[in-house]
């Protein structure tokens, strides 16, 4: 009966502490931390890319219109990398910019102005200046 009752305890007791007994406990957690984050991240930059390509695609089929806010822009394409104040022909305007999350050089660039009133008025999609012969793989490529 003594023997039953000690391995009944035994059996509760580790039951109950679970793995915090274990001395590897705490370094396999930052393990399993650091991959949910990785999971995250990675889940995030494939959010990011969809944003930039849909709003290349908007771009390049016209899909933009005037007088859209730039608190509409954002919330539709997400936050740009930069944005600037310019000046055209002695009116400012402010720009913001969008480039693809991770080929940051060779993506095209998104520009996107806005007048005093926080109004888009114009958007063009400029080419890298980067091309392959300055040793930019062509996308969808990895250096061997």
């Amino acid at each position: 009966m003594l023997i039953r009752f000690f391995f009944i305890a035994i059996s509760l007791v580790s039951f109950l502490s679970g793995c915090s007994l274990i001395p590897e406990y705490q370094p396999l957690m930052n393990l399993k931390n650091l991959g949910d984050e990785r999971t995250r991240l990675g889940e995030e930059l494939k959010r990011q890319e969809g944003l930039y390509n849909k709003l290349k695609q908007d771009i390049k089929e016209n899909r933009l219109k005037k007088g859209v806010s730039q608190k509409e822009i954002i919330s539709e394409y997400g936050q740009p990398v930069f944005s600037r104040v310019v000046d055209a022909n002695g009116e400012a305007k402010f720009c913001l910019i969008w480039r693809h999350p991770t080929e940051f050089f060779s993506s095209d660039m998104l520009y996107l102005y806005f007048d005093a009133g926080n109004k888009l008025v114009l958007w063009e999609a400029k080419p890298s200046s980067l091309t392959q012969e300055d040793g930019i793989p062509p996308e969808g490529t990895k250096d061997k």
